[in-house]
């Protein structure tokens, strides 16, 4: 028990530093739900009800982590219908947390992308119903654990005491599989939902931006600078501006733009009924706004830092093709795999990076097929962990089924399958532009910029749902497979040096997972961080770029070419240039 292991100074410290931060933190949460509702001025909005919801489960929810800690130390044997009761609420109240967030988040997403629908859309009374019905998907599944219990266990069970503890009470694999199931349903719902309305609102707030553009727009200023003509409304209403790409007209033709000073130039003009008016665009590309020396050296610090990796990741791929002792491994041939497909990416990642400065505008056909390349092998790195945590699960825990389950050629009819999930999704953003704009379009220049060729609602709504689904999918089978090994790591008969070094490998690959998600995070960041410092927003903007899409691609070498000693053998001879003249055997008991 834990009154067992603490000497009863250090046990008594403890549970008053947890006693006394409840204490604090609920009177500090208590003072806002006391101002709620002591001002009927919150009782209408929305947004308020939910927030002081919030905050009264978290209330219930720290009350209930609280009693459960001082009670390890108190009276650690409790009974089982208490201990079940205290589990249930505390399960339901730590999953209403995530759900309520995304509760909060779409409000905000009405409010702001959809004001004349947002009294009807996010009543009083609906609020309401949304919180019960939050109340009901989080209990449902905590009610489920008791009725696990109860179906593998006699009734009687609830008449002894137990260490009120989760695991101890819930500790079957039937628990473990529906925690998994249930909480990687909800959190990848939540994200998408967060993801979702932040990009929404994001692009909201590009349009008031491009407002403001608009109405700077009549004023006779011009600059010394490329330019190109592009006929909008004079009131422009039908122009879109894109601080990475086109400018789009009410009639559905389009220009290209760059992040650009609109001026008017003539006026008197006739398109579609409405008064126009020809304007200037003042194109500012990162090269006229990067002085030449900044400029020079970005474009060299990427360049070289591509070049360094590349080389690194270069030698285990030369080491694999060298020695055919990896040829017949499939952790070998997933992990070359996974190299390859890095210094792919990260070829196409630095040339898309010096073009915007060398060669701004770039033929559309030419940028659609370097940004499906980029796009397919992006997503090819979780599908690829996901299949390599797969493996070593097979390995570990069925070790009889490995050589059959994970054949070379079934290791191979993988890897294309990873191919084809991720070359679909990469093609329909061609599609889309084939089926909303003229076969033309791909004959002309453009900024090579994602949101410049793939900027439209359908791109975002496809890009939101494919990621969601693949993300959640993988971090699932993380989960899953780690697990599943952290059992067989406990079970007295497996091998104890085998399955701990595999459970770290899959921990690494939940850590390569997160550096790869980084690109969903740099631009929250980025807005954040540019909004505080404006000054230095190309100086934040790049090193965006090389934490989020350059530095994650060195990690793959790092967890097997370091950890893994076959392969750091092999790849130790290649950096020290002994290669041709030391001859390598490999051992028979090397993992």
């Amino acid at each position: 028990m834990n009154s067992s292991r603490d000497p009863f100074e250090d046990a008594f410290m403890k549970n008053l530093v947890a006693v006394g931060l409840g204490v604090i933190i609920t009177y500090i949460n208590g003072i806002f739900v006391f101002a709620f509702f002591r001002n009927p001025v919150f009782y209408t909005d929305t947004r308020y009800i939910l927030y002081v919801h919030l905050i009264i489960n978290d209330i219930i929810m720290l009350f209930l982590s609280v009693t459960l800690y001082v009670l390890s130390y108190a009276l650690p044997s409790l009974n089982v219908a208490v201990c079940s009761f205290l589990l249930l609420l505390t399960a339901t109240t730590s999953e209403n947390t995530p759900l309520n967030l995304a509760a909060m988040a779409l409000e905000r997403y009405v409010a702001i992308c959809k004001p004349l629908h947002h009294p009807q859309l996010c009543s009083v009374t609906r609020t309401y119903v949304l919180i019960g019905l939050i109340w009901l998907l989080t209990f449902a599944p905590a009610l489920t654990d008791i009725l696990i219990v109860l179906a593998n266990e006699p009734v009687s069970v609830f008449s002894m005491s137990v260490i009120c503890y989760s695991k101890n009470v819930y500790g079957s694999n039937q628990h473990l599989m529906k925690t998994i199931t249930v909480e990687a349903l909800y959190l990848s719902g939540v994200w998408m939902t967060l993801l979702f309305t932040y990009l929404k609102v994001f692009q909201a707030a590009k349009s008031a931006t491009s407002d403001q553009m608009c109405d700077y727009m009549h004023t006779d200023r011009y600059q010394d600078c490329p330019e190109h003509h592009v006929t909008v409304n004079k009131d422009c209403s039908g122009v879109v501006p894109d601080c990475h790409g086109g400018t789009q007209n009410g009639s559905g033709s389009s220009s290209v733009t760059s992040p650009a000073l609109v001026l008017v130039e003539t006026t008197n003009e006739s398109v579609c009924g409405g008064t126009v008016v020809r304007v200037k665009i003042s194109v500012r590309m990162n090269s006229s706004r990067d002085p030449f020396e900044d400029a020079f050296m970005k474009n060299f610090v990427a360049v070289g830092l591509g070049v360094i990796i590349t080389y690194i990741n270069g030698i285990f791929v030369f080491a694999f093709f060298n020695n055919p002792v990896f040829y017949t491994d499939t952790r070998y041939i997933l992990y070359v795999h996974l190299v390859i497909n890095d210094i792919i990416m990260l070829f196409l990642s630095v040339t898309l990076h010096v073009l915007t400065y060398a060669l701004p505008f770039v033929n559309v056909t030419v940028c659609s097929f370097l940004l499906l390349l980029a796009s397919v092998t992006s997503e090819n790195t979780p599908l690829n962990l996901a299949a390599m945590a797969l493996e070593r699960y097979v390995a570990i825990c069925k070790p009889l089924h490995h050589p059959q389950l994970c054949s070379v050629n079934r290791a191979y009819i993988l890897i294309g399958l990873i191919w084809l999930l991720t070359f679909i999704p990469a093609l329909t953003d061609i599609l889309i532009v084939l089926a909303n704009q003229p076969i033309s379009v791909f004959s002309t220049s453009i900024i090579c910029y994602q949101k410049s060729l793939f900027g439209s609602n359908q791109h975002l709504i496809r890009s939101i749902i494919i990621e969601a689904l693949y993300l959640s999918c993988v971090w699932m089978t993380l989960l899953f497979t780690y697990l599943k090994i952290l059992q067989a790591a406990k079970a007295a008969t497996s091998d104890q040096v085998s399955a701990r070094k595999a459970r770290n490998t899959v921990l690494l690959h939940g850590l390569q997972l997160l550096l790869c998600m980084l690109t969903y995070v740099t631009p929250l960041l980025n807005y954040f961080l540019l909004a505080l410092f404006p000054k230095y927003k190309t100086i934040f903007m790049y090193i965006a770029y090389i934490v989020s899409n350059i530095l994650p691609r060195l990690l793959s070498p790092l967890i097997y070419g370091v950890r893994d000693k076959k392969m750091y053998r092999y790849v130790r001879m290649y950096f020290i240039c002994s290669v041709y003249n030391t001859k390598i055997k490999p051992k028979a008991n090397e993992n």
